[in-house]
């Protein structure tokens, strides 16, 4: 058997497009690219994206080429070349009908393209113009472009012509066996510059082969090994210095020897590789034509190849002589010499699965043990022995002495006795625990009994002095334990990391706060000041005291994490898992990282997804985040060190756990953060800072400047309310004090009324009326006449208490009063009272004294000096549609001019208070309503003199059916 390094495949359901690739390449971000059936795909170190193009013939593509742009350059099988530059796909040239159909080789350096197929080479310059400088007849053989001390190289007519210049590159020319071997024979070269030298690799279509090496004395033949025969060789590349050839079956890594080719190592024989490249972080991928990519993460991890049919490795155990004892869960046992990789099995006598082996140094023997039962085996030899010691179902056993075990099962722990290896003559000593145990330790030089139960951790220095071990008050749940180099011991925990024991009292606790990756610790292991630790999450070295982690994930090649034996040799460590058996290089095992720049792939805010952008606002009560990130590369997460800090918050970074690329966040306070995260490295220092802002706000009403702005708003408005309050009252107050002197006014302008209806000379007329009737002895008329005027005045006086009146009872009042003055003017005053519809006359109310003044004034001013034919015509009309009657009082009397002079020329005259008394009622009345009472006085003219006087006067009023007579 053989020990070959551990690959990774990876296929279609980790995310490829295709099983079939052609080609494979790293730009300078760290993205892989790669060529195949389904066209051009990038993988970022966590996805993988197929770019294509809408003018694109077919899916395949070859020949991939990064420039010094980084553009990425790739040609299909329809001649279209194209380059992937700004996110997509650009098309750079479409060669279909010069190409024909074939497949030609492609290289690129310092803005030139070379394309070289069978028939024709073509040089281009790489930039946006396309432009083909020349072109060259392939009359010789055709032979891959290459660079050669920073020359594009491609070969025309027996010369090397350099790409940037079209002259004679200063090397040697082509050899003359070229035209017999390749151009006669229809073969094939591939060429690649190999320690300053060409190597020049040509097959044919028999798969005859030879390899030519430039010198400075010629082109020296060189010896292929037969284990090269019949197969095609694909590629030739130069990778750390040495020839990697890329066949059909496999990969052969090789260098020369005077002249001879060495195959030093061989990768996936039998194999179809297309294509090899090793990136940035020392990984090496390799295309397959039908079986993916496979991915080598490190030279340095080989696993054991081991026969199929043993089943899963349970236990292992290194011997003194070279080899390992290898249990199986089927029962088998193995015996493997690691120095010749060969395997012999051993005689085994159960089939039930191996759960100890381990080494009786007191007999030199092994002890090997079964669910039920167990074995003994010669050191020597590893033959079994003659005795078998009882002793079955154990977990882990340690030899205290000759004929004294410490063993812990599924449901006891403690010491056993077994004098002689005697049959059935186990004896129990005071230790003993009748519960589950799961690990156990002997100390011999302090002479220490350490037993790890379902739920404690003992110790016993004696068979009688046992000790409790606890760390901050809580027992200790132990899964493994190893002595330190100290007199101590280091326990690996269940849930809480790794703890160094001193003197009964934990002295280290080392866990993922200090860059342990996992606190499930599975293994530890002691190398001198280090620790190799197995935990759920990876592989770690440690060195304690410096607090100083390297690791190792399936990315870096390790096979599983569930190691259930770590051997610790002088130069390489061996683990034993479920997977199988790998052993690592202890000097060359951890491989320098160094990260490129990282860049964000998603944020979550509120748990909702948000576009990737350089600053964010949200609400305090939304401002639970998730930034995610990522590291171009096959290691990037798994293997790189990455810090962050919110700056604002904290101004600490914080390591990111390995392999992990998600930061969270709960609900950040208001105010302003930066968030930064950096990749760094112990060699390089620290990569550029990717950074994104955020701002945190309050909602307004939970701002203290808004309960202050509220309660000031809240303490103005009670002082508002109650100033308004208290001006409501004032207002009221002195509303009713309005009031009150607005019905004082109103009491003595009635009685002005009253008293200008009941003026002296027009009571003087009607008693002297009364008495010129009595001397003449018409006693009738004047009972008749004095019983008018005693109702008028009653009427009057029964009016003074009203504030309104009903239209009828007005029109009434003006009749009576009218008769009595018509007895004044001795029968010389015709009049009349008129309302067209005198059926609405008791539903319409007017103020009480309103019209009689003005009736008055015609009589006193107009009739009056007039000397006969005295005319007045008082008519009301009324409109419903305006909801508005009208008073119109016409009479013919001398005017308002001529009344005028006459009273001037009186010299007893009085002013009439009647109606100024009637104008200030109606401002009362009028005060504080929408419709007003209305007074217009017209001088009637006729033939240019006047002719009387019309007095209108409006009434708002809206009928209704019943119309109050008392207010």
């Amino acid at each position: 058997m053989a020990q070959q390094p551990v690959s990774v495949p990876i296929t279609e359901k980790d995310g490829l497009p295709d099983k079939e690739f052609y080609s494979i390449a790293e730009d300078s971000k760290g993205f892989i690219w790669l060529a195949g059936n389904s066209g051009l795909t990038r993988y970022d170190g966590k996805n993988y994206t197929t770019f294509n193009h809408p003018e694109k013939r077919g899916l395949s593509v070859f020949e991939l080429q990064v420039d010094a742009q980084d553009r990425v350059w790739c040609i299909n099988i329809s001649g279209q070349v194209y380059y992937f530059e700004d996110g997509k796909l650009h098309l750079f040239k479409d060669l279909q009908n010069d190409l024909n159909g074939s497949l030609p080789s492609m290289k690129i350096r310092d803005k030139h393209l070379v394309i070289s197929s069978h028939s024709n080479t073509y040089i281009y310059n790489a930039d946006s113009t396309a432009t083909l400088i020349k072109t060259y007849k392939n009359d010789q053989a055709f032979i891959d472009p290459f660079v050669y001390k920073e020359q594009l190289l491609f070969p025309i007519k027996g010369e090397f012509l350099e790409a940037s210049k079209q002259h004679k590159a200063a090397v040697q020319s082509l050899p003359d066996f070229f035209s017999t071997t390749v151009i006669h024979q229809k073969g094939e070269s591939r060429s690649v510059s190999w320690q300053d030298r060409i190597v020049l690799l040509t097959q044919n279509q028999e798969s005859f082969k030879s390899l030519y090496v430039s010198t400075s004395q010629g082109w020296q033949r060189i010896n292929i090994p037969e284990e090269l025969d019949n197969k095609r060789f694909i590629k030739i590349k130069t990778i750390d210095n040495q020839l990697w050839l890329v066949t059909s079956e496999g990969v052969y890594v090789c260098t020369i020897i005077d002249n001879e080719l060495i195959i030093k190592n061989r990768f996936f024989e039998g194999t179809f590789i297309t294509d090899v490249i090793k990136d940035r972080d020392d990984n090496f991928w390799f295309t397959t034509l039908q079986n993916g990519i496979q991915i080598i993460p490190n030279l340095h991890i080989h696993k054991i190849d081991l026969p199929n049919d043993l089943g899963t490795v349970t236990r292992t155990i290194a011997t003194s002589s070279h080899q390992l004892i290898i249990g199986f869960n089927t029962g088998k046992l193995l015996e493997y010499d690691k120095q010749s990789n060969k395997t012999r099995n051993m005689i085994s006598q159960s089939n039930r699965a191996v759960t100890v082996i381990v080494e009786d140094t007191f007999r030199n023997e092994y002890l090997v043990v079964h669910k039920l039962k167990s074995s003994r085996y010669k050191a020597k030899n590893l033959e079994l022995a003659d005795k078998e010691l009882i002793l079955t179902a154990s977990k882990t056993i340690e030899f205290v002495d000759r004929d004294s075990v410490l063993s812990v099962s599924s449901n006891t722990a403690g010491l056993f006795h077994y004098p002689n290896y005697k049959k059935n003559t186990a004896d129990v000593s005071s230790i003993f625990i009748e519960k589950r145990g799961y690990t156990c330790l002997f100390d011999p030089i302090k002479d220490i009994r350490y037993l790890g139960m379902v739920d404690e951790l003992v110790a016993y220095r004696s068979n009688s002095d046992k000790t409790i071990l606890k760390f901050n008050g809580e027992n200790i749940l132990t899964r493994t334990m190893s002595l330190a180099n100290d007199g101590g011991i280091w326990v690996a925990t269940f849930s809480g990391g790794l703890l160094h024991i001193k003197n009964d009292k934990v002295v280290q606790h080392i866990s993922t706060n200090e860059g342990l990756i996992s606190n499930v610790v599975q293994q530890v292991a002691v190398d001198g000041e280090l620790l190799w630790v197995a935990t759920k999450k990876g592989i770690q070295k440690i060195h304690p005291k410096k607090l100083v982690f390297q690791n190792l994930s399936k990315r870096d090649g390790v096979l599983s994490y569930d190691i259930h034996d770590i051997i610790v040799e002088e130069n390489e460590i061996i683990f034993s898992s479920n997977e199988g058996i790998f052993t690592a290089d202890k000097q060359k095992v951890f491989k320098k990282f160094r990260p490129l720049d990282v860049y964000f792939t998603g944020i979550k805010i509120n748990k909702q997804d948000r576009d990737i952008a350089d600053s964010y606002t949200m609400d305090v009560e939304e401002s639970t985040m998730s930034i995610s990130f990522n590291s171009a590369g096959y290691r990037g997460k798994s293997s790189g060190n990455y810090e962050y800090r919110m700056l604002g918050m904290d101004s600490d970074w914080i390591n990111v756990p390995a392999g992990n690329d998600l930061i969270q966040y709960g609900n950040l306070p208001e105010g302003n953060y930066t968030f930064q995260l950096r990749a760094t490295d112990a060699a390089v220092g620290s990569n550029p800072l990717k950074e994104i802002d955020f701002e945190v706000t309050k909602a307004f009403y939970k701002n203290p400047w808004f309960w202050m702005l509220l309660t000031a708003v809240l303490v103005l408005l009670i002082v508002f309310y109650y100033k308004r309050k208290l001006r409501f009252r004032e207002s009221e107050k002195n509303k009713q004090l309005s009031q009150l002197q607005q019905d004082k006014e109103m009491i003595n302008l009635k009685l002005e009324n009253l008293r200008s209806q009941m003026n002296p000379h027009f009571v003087f007329n009607a008693l002297n009326s009364i008495q010129d009737y009595i001397v003449r002895n018409h006693k009738t008329l004047a009972s008749d006449y004095l019983g008018k005027f005693a109702d008028l005045i009653r009427t009057y006086l029964e009016h003074s208490v009203k504030s309104r009146i009903t239209l009828a009872e007005e029109m009434e009042t003006l009749e009576m009063y009218l008769e009595l003055e018509k007895l004044r003017f001795e029968d010389k005053l015709t009049y009349q009272v008129i309302f067209d519809n005198t059926a609405i006359a008791d539903h319409i109310s007017i103020p009480t004294m309103l019209v009689q003044p003005y009736v008055e004034n015609s009589l006193k001013h107009g009739l009056l000096h007039k000397k006969n034919d005295r005319q007045l015509h008082i008519i009301f009309e009324y409109c419903k549609k305006e909801e508005l009657l009208t008073c119109s009082i016409t009479d013919n009397g001398v005017g308002r001019k001529k009344a005028l002079q006459i009273k001037e020329s009186n010299p007893f005259k009085k002013d009439s208070f009647a109606v100024k008394a009637t104008e200030d009622r109606l401002k009362l009345l009028n005060f504080g309503k929408s419709k007003n009472i209305g007074v217009k006085i017209i001088d009637l003219i006729e033939n240019g003199s006047a002719s009387g006087t019309k007095v209108i006067v409006t009434i708002p009023h809206k009928i209704t059916s019943h119309e109050s007579n008392n207010n």
